[in-house]
C-alpha cells in the first residue's frame, strides 16, 4: 500500500518475531522491495545484507542481489562501493564473468589502472578457459590501462587483441606499441610500413 512511514516499525516487529532462516529471508526480500520502491541505496544494502545473513538465499540469488546493488552504486558513480559489491558477486560465482568485468570497469574509474587491467586480464583468461571468445573491448581496455606503466605487457595484450580481432585498428595499435617499445631501425621500420600496407592499416590523414 506504499505506507512507507509504517514500514520501519513493522519491519522491526517482524524481525523480532522471526524464528527460522526462511522467516528472515522472506522479511529481507520484503525489506528489499520497500527499499527499491524508495530508491534508497543504503536501505537496499541493509536488505541485501539481511538476506545474505538469513542463510535462506541460494548462491545464484546472492550473486544477482550483489550484482544488482553494485549496478545501483555504479550508476550513481560511487565506484568504490560498486567495486566492493561486484567483488563479492564474483567471489560467490567465479565462473560468472559479468560481475568480474564490471568490477574491472569500476576499478578503472577509481584510477587504479594496473588493478583494473589485471582484472580485465583475468576475464580474458577465464573466458578462453571456458571456450568463450572475450569481447573486443576487454582486450582494448586491458592493454590501454597498463600501457603507461608496463609497455611490454601492453604489447603482449595488444598482440592477443590482434590475434582475436584482426583489423586495421588493432594492426595499427599493435605496431605502434611495438615501435615505441622496440625502437626498430630504419630497415625494420620500412618492413613494418610494408606490413601495414599489406594488411590495410597504412592510411593517410
Amino acid at each position: 500500500a506504499n505506507d512507507v512511514a509504517a514500514i520501519p516499525a513493522t519491519l522491526a516487529a517482524a524481525q523480532k518475531a522471526a524464528t527460522t532462516k526462511e522467516d528472515h529471508y522472506f522479511i529481507g526480500e520484503l525489506q528489499l522491495k520497500a527499499a527499491l520502491a524508495a530508491q534508497d541505496r543504503a536501505a537496499m544494502s541493509a536488505a541485501v545484507d539481511a538476506i545474505a545473513a538469513s542463510g535462506g538465499a541460494t548462491n545464484d540469488r546472492l550473486v544477482a542481489l550483489y550484482s544488482g546493488l553494485a549496478v545501483e552504486y555504479y550508476n550513481a558513480k560511487e565506484y568504490d562501493r560498486a567495486a566492493d559489491l561486484f567483488q563479492r558477486a564474483a567471489t560467490l560465482d567465479p565462473a560468472n564473468l559479468e560481475p568480474l568485468t564490471l568490477l574491472a570497469k569500476s576499478q578503472s574509474h577509481l584510477e587504479k589502472p594496473e588493478v583494473a587491467s589485471a582484472t580485465f586480464q583475468k576475464v580474458i583468461k577465464q573466458s578462453l578457459a571456458a571456450g568463450i571468445k572475450p569481447d573486443e573491448t576487454t582486450y582494448h581496455q586491458a592493454w590501454s590501462l597498463i600501457y603507461r606503466s608496463n609497455q611490454a605487457l601492453a604489447l603482449d595484450l595488444a598482440r592477443q587483441w590482434l590475434a582475436a580481432y584482426p583489423s586495421p585498428d588493432s594492426w595499427t595499435t599493435t605496431i605502434a606499441i611495438y615501435r615505441n617499445t622496440a625502437h626498430p631501425d630504419y630497415a625494420a621500420t620500412l618492413d613494418l610500413l610494408r606490413l601495414m600496407r599489406a594488411n590495410g592499416s597504412l592510411t593517410r590523414p
